[in-house]
């Protein structure tokens, strides 16, 4: 396959990720409609489940991608599992599946890229984990991400720029070790979500919903533990990519925690959302852009090609992170954050 092919395969992912955009969103206002309510970021009712149309699109190139350089080892380690978590969440949009239900499909997808992908240790801070023990945190690890990005999918085009830069981004990473095919599968996925975008921001006409956020937590899941398995330095240079979420994410969920509030259910305190509520949607979704490409970029480039101070760029990177969650009080009620 030519850098020409290559070229045109990606194109491919972005115009069939357009045109089945459309033609999710024909469906879905019929029959998926996000009212918006007490917990919600917008205020217009708005078709969600748009997430299907480039999950199908990264789905059908990748598959392509894979016959013409023999790589099915890879999607076939990779895209089931999303499929199988894409499918699962497309029905949480229809009928509001239990926690318990998603959770559990979180884990069998998970725990089926960990085993099948025959790691054999994980090293974190110099210490090696012992198998059983390095295979539970890197299940752990892909469900927690799997969810962030579904609580982190909240305003418009939030998710879909994150999945754009981390994809850009993650694909050189990928290249740079040697992972030609995965590093071509993230470049499929972002061109696919790049024609998701223009239905998503700046004015939303259609949600990627639950079926899209949590597909693509579930790729950089797993990228994030595969990089974790090859290198510690590559790990934690996926882990900086992926810091304005897991920062925000992170630090809400433990402060709802300190407040024992349920944190289960829908919410409105994410950094984000503050941040949303106070300036709008696209000036939020474009500094978070900004974080990504002048601070996150940069830091996770260094720790990924100097590994001796890749440690210090991950504390750095994090320290900004929540820095900013703490300023913008994430996991704060809405009412204290209007009253302070």
């Amino acid at each position: 396959m030519g850098t020409e092919d290559l070229i045109l395969t990606c194109v491919a992912s972005a115009v069939a990720s357009a045109v089945l955009t459309a033609c999710v969103r024909n469906y879905a206002e019929r029959r998926l409609i996000d009212i918006p309510n007490e917990r919600s970021s917008h205020r217009v009712a708005t078709p969600r489940g748009g997430g299907a149309a480039f999950i199908t699109a990264f789905s059908g190139s990748s598959a392509v991608v894979a016959a013409m350089f023999a790589g099915w080892h890879t999607w076939f380690l990779l895209v089931p599992g999303v499929i199988f978590v894409a499918i699962v969440g497309f029905l949480d949009d229809h009928i509001s599946l239990g926690a318990g239900t998603r959770l559990a499909v979180h884990f069998v997808a998970a725990g089926g890229v960990v085993v099948f992908s025959c790691v054999e240790e994980h090293t974190i801070f110099g210490l090696m984990l012992a198998r059983p023990v390095g295979t539970v945190c890197a299940i752990v690890v892909i469900v927690w991400i799997v969810n962030l990005y579904n609580f982190m999918d909240g305003i418009n085009g939030l998710a879909a720029v994150e999945a754009i830069f981390v994809s850009g981004a993650g694909a050189l990473f990928e290249w740079y070790a040697g992972n030609t095919i995965g590093a071509i599968f993230l470049a499929l996925l972002g061109c696919a979500v790049a024609g998701f975008l223009p239905w998503n921001f700046p004015k939303a006409k259609i949600f990627m919903g639950d079926v899209g956020s949590g597909a693509l937590g579930f790729i950089f899941g797993c990228f994030l533990v595969l990089a974790w398995a090859r290198n510690e330095s590559h790990f934690f240079a996926w882990s900086i990519l992926l810091a304005a979420f897991v920062g925000d994410a992170s630090w809400t969920l433990l402060v709802r925690l300190a407040q024992r509030a349920p944190i289960l259910e829908a919410h409105r305190t994410h950094a984000y959302q503050h941040a949303a509520a106070r300036w709008g949607h696209p000036p939020v979704t474009l500094f978070v852009s900004v974080i990504n490409c002048l601070l996150l970029l940069p830091l996770s480039f260094i720790a990924f090609f100097l590994p001796e101070v890749a440690r210090w760029c991950t504390f750095i990177a994090y320290l900004m992170v929540l820095s900013l969650a703490i300023w913008l009080r994430a996991g704060a009620r809405e009412e204290a954050v209007r009253t302070s």
